[in-house]
């Protein structure tokens, strides 16, 4: 807390204000400081009558960015919108690499559709058609693993609209969610 004294001049106080403003502005920030938690969610609905699969990945931006640079040593501003297309397939590439789905014995082949960015974090929207189901979803999910070692995948699996949950940490990575009808 500052307290400044009565005899200071308003122009120092405005100032001040500006300095400490232009300061936080610099800051770009999303990358100014850093989250607390290392979390990515990852939905996946599996519609068997269809024998499609639908995922969606949300992760925030500074980690994903950090990641893709690291991985790929190329530097990655996902707002830029000018880029779109090349974000969308390094963001693919950086996916199908971390998110493997096994179901009726074979793994999905995962397109990307799009992605969005929702304040400080990335929505990525995948799709693969022609699954086979036999009863479980064998999912294995680095996501952000090669990033940090706190992180977290929490991943929502809705097979014909029941749902299961499963959490990992950091180095688990699989998990097999079953829904019998």
């Amino acid at each position: 807390m500052f307290i400044f004294e009565t005899n200071m001049s308003s122009k120092f106080n405005v100032f001040f204000v500006l300095i400490i403003l232009v300061l936080i502005g610099n800051s770009n920030s999303m990358h100014a400081f850093p989250h607390p938690f290392y979390v990515s969610i990852t939905e996946i609905r599996v519609e068997t009558y269809a024998k499609s699969i639908t995922v969606s990945c949300r992760m925030f931006m500074d980690d994903l960015e950090d990641a893709i640079s690291k991985l790929y040593e190329e530097k990655t501003d996902l707002i830029k919108s000018v880029e779109k297309q090349s974000h969308a397939e390094i963001l693919s590439q950086y996916i199908r690499q971390h998110l493997q789905i096994l179901s009726g014995g074979q793994f999905c082949l995962l397109q990307m559709v799009g992605y969005e960015i929702e304040d400080e974090a990335v929505w990525c929207h995948l799709t693969s058609d022609n699954i086979s189901f036999d009863g479980a979803i064998h999912v294995t999910n680095r996501l952000l693993y090669d990033f940090i070692s706190g992180q977290v995948n929490i991943i929502h699996v809705y097979i014909n609209n029941q749902r299961q949950t499963s959490r990992l940490i950091y180095p688990d990575s699989k998990h097999t969610f079953s829904i019998t009808n």
